[in-house]
């Protein structure tokens, strides 16, 4: 009987042992706000993610560690945490930003392609056009060796006619000569006319590009007026969550991931637009993004926030 109470006691204290270590694996860690910044942990776990934003788990997290990392390894000192019951969730939240951001992207490509081919077609009219001006420049200089060597033609013609006519020799020479010169008169003439098909060809050429580039500043404007100040709210802090909604690429993302965990350390916005905490992407390197000194300030309350 004493062996059978034992057991039970046994029994019983495992069955609270392992509800304890239950409780303690299932239980929602919660980040403390009330700490200053720089000595706040940040617990995390992935949370939502749409599909259509082709991104897997997996690269979420290695894009929350990088961002991280954007606070961590310049201030030796590791501020975020990913624990799978984590309370704190970052989110990837597809919505008409989102669609819009896409839109925006193809437009874009639109545009960057047409003004390609519009600076091929106006660097190769630019060509055209100074290669005719070059032969337009030769043409008139053989107009003048062509005018000079008739007036000698013609004063040549008067000394024999002057001295009493030629002689059958010297008739036949002239003859020659003028034969000559009718016929590169003939051919100067037909260069001349197919030089001025080409600049008329050049001038049509010259008028579609010109209308191939009011049709990309139309479309530029349009670009402009549907996607250009009208900026939307890329990520969210919202205490218990951080909500992405837009980027254009992993570059731009790992940016809006760390500002948004810089507020999750506490921090308001700075006012250098080169900062991370600065309230829109413009000024910083997406790629090789350094922590500013502003930043740092912020960290620390040595800087008024924006």
């Amino acid at each position: 009987m004493i062996l059978f109470v034992r057991n039970i006691i046994i029994l019983f204290s495992l069955v609270i042992f392992f509800c304890v270590i239950y409780h303690k694996e299932h239980q929602q860690i919660r980040n403390d706000l009330s700490k200053p910044p720089a000595e706040r942990e940040v617990y995390y776990r992935i949370g939502t993610i749409d599909p259509r934003f082709n991104l897997s788990e997996s690269e979420a997290k290695d894009l929350v560690r990088d961002a991280a990392r954007v606070w961590e390894e310049p201030l030796g000192h590791r501020f975020f945490f990913y624990q799978p019951n984590a309370s704190f969730t970052i989110n990837f939240i597809y919505d008409q930003r989102q669609q819009t951001t896409n839109e925006r992207q193809q437009a874009q490509r639109v545009l960057d392609d047409g003004q390609g081919r519009n600076q091929a077609a106006k660097d190769g009219f630019q060509q055209k056009n100074s290669e005719l001006a070059d032969e337009y420049r030769r043409h008139n200089e053989e107009l003048a060796a062509l005018n000079e060597r008739i007036n000698q033609h013609q004063h040549m013609v008067a000394l024999i006619n002057a001295r009493g006519g030629a002689t059958p020799m010297e008739a036949q020479a002239m003859q020659m000569e003028s034969d000559q010169i009718n016929h590169d008169v003939a051919e100067f003439n037909q260069k001349g006319t197919n030089l001025d098909v080409e600049q008329v060809n050049l001038r049509h050429q010259g008028e579609i590009i010109q209308s191939q580039v009011d049709d990309y500043n139309q479309q530029a404007h349009n670009f402009n007026q549907k996607f250009v100040g009208h900026p939307f709210e890329a990520g969210l802090y919202k205490g218990d969550a951080i909500n992405i909604y837009e980027f254009d690429n992993k570059d731009e993302l790992r940016l809006i991931l760390a500002h948004e965990l810089g507020h999750s350390l506490g921090l308001k916005h700075s006012r250098d637009p080169h900062a991370l905490m600065y309230p829109s992407i413009g000024e910083q390197d997406l790629v090789n993004f350094k922590l500013t000194q502003a930043d740092i300030d912020l960290l620390h309350g040595r800087a008024n926030p924006y």
